[in-house]
């Protein structure tokens, strides 16, 4: 069974009432994460939502800012999930680019002062067609 946490679904702009576009899917030892919004917080201030997690990944549907602003927080995620995750993105299909390329933007200097390892071990291209993101029973993304 795969357990849906929304962990923030308000506008592009957080409140103290209502964070920013993230979901968590949890199913044992896996998660996945839609979109990095400032509900990622939310893993850092209740570790809980991660308890027993080994593998994490993290789903990017697009780049707007209220949608990966919280990537500042998964360095704040690694003694719970021990690494970080492996992002995947849209970027070469919506932009041209690799996702890499436009997540080390958004998170290097000077916004960012973490090392990006500390964000992403890994960063896979989304592409048309279907994709499957730790493990078909876990999340299938189709593009």
């Amino acid at each position: 069974m795969t357990d849906v946490i929304i962990l923030g679904g308000g506008g592009w702009i957080p409140t103290a009432e209502r964070a920013t576009c993230s979901v968590l899917l949890r199913s044992g030892e896996r998660a996945v994460l839609i979109d990095a919004g400032t509900g990622i917080e939310r893993l850092v201030s209740d570790p809980s939502l991660l308890d027993g997690v080994t593998e994490l990944d993290l789903v990017l549907t697009h780049f707007h800012l209220d949608h990966v602003v919280g990537l500042g927080y998964l360095p704040g995620t690694r003694a719970i999930a021990s690494t970080p995750p492996q992002v995947w993105g849209p970027a070469r299909m919506l932009f041209g680019s690799s996702s890499a390329e436009i997540l080390r933007r958004i998170a290097g200097p000077p916004f960012y002062d973490a090392d990006f390892e500390l964000i992403a071990s890994e960063v896979s291209e989304l592409s048309e067609g279907e994709h499957t993101v730790l493990g078909e029973d876990l999340l299938r993304v189709e593009l």
